[in-house]
């Protein structure tokens, strides 16, 4: 594990890669922003419009899939499809409820991730039923897709800053290959043959790789 950058935003929770730069959710400002790999600095802002906050993000076809999250109810309402050039709303997409700490899509699938639950789902947008899910021992912080495998993030819970992120096979949900993490991870994704994650206390962005 090593840190990549320091990332100048008020909270650190969601991040995905758009095949040249990454993108975090600030759920304190209700932004999402862009982070230059080369410059290491925020490169754009989008305004998160609706009601929600913008929890969990993914990158799909040219665009960002935010999830919009109520925090009183601890639900997901749905999904928010962005135009990243503009910012303006493409469509709205609908998602399990209790979404609450990931999304990601995998070229065919939509996958989301729950925290309180403690399980991750496969999911119907056009009906927002989910059609698969697995069950872990852990509240999952985060996920992802590195193009073969999921990768997910989870809180192990011995002490208040030890998590996990673990390479997942998407047909069964078993755990292929894991590496400790020592601070508490709220975002996910893979670039560049390494994982990124978030260390929200630090407000850092730090790789590692795993096996697999």
């Amino acid at each position: 594990m090593q840190k990549m950058m320091t990332v100048d935003t008020t909270s650190l929770d969601g991040l995905t890669f758009d095949g040249n730069d990454l993108w975090i959710s600030d759920i304190s400002e209700k932004m999402v922003k862009k982070v230059s790999i080369a410059e290491q600095s925020i490169i754009k802002e989008i305004k998160f419009l609706p009601s929600g906050i913008p929890r969990a993000i993914s990158f799909v076809n040219d665009a960002l899939l935010i999830s919009n999250y109520d925090s009183v109810n601890e639900s997901t309402s749905e999904i928010i499809q962005l135009n990243v050039m503009n910012g303006k709303t493409l469509r709205t997409l609908n998602c399990p409820s209790f979404i609450d700490s990931g999304i990601a899509f995998d070229n065919e699938n939509f996958w989301g991730a729950s925290c309180k639950e403690q399980k991750i789902c496969k999911f119907l947008v056009d009906s927002g039923e989910a059609i698969q899910e697995f069950q872990y021992d852990h509240p999952v912080l985060a996920i992802g897709w590195t193009g073969h495998h999921l990768i997910a993030a989870f809180d192990k819970m011995d002490t208040d800053k030890s998590c996990e992120i673990a390479l997942i096979n998407p047909k069964d949900g078993k755990v292929i290959s894991k590496v400790d993490i020592s601070n508490r991870v709220s975002g996910v994704t893979y670039a560049e043959n390494m994982i990124f994650y978030t260390n929200s206390d630090l407000k850092e962005i730090q790789v590692t790789k795993l096996k697999g």
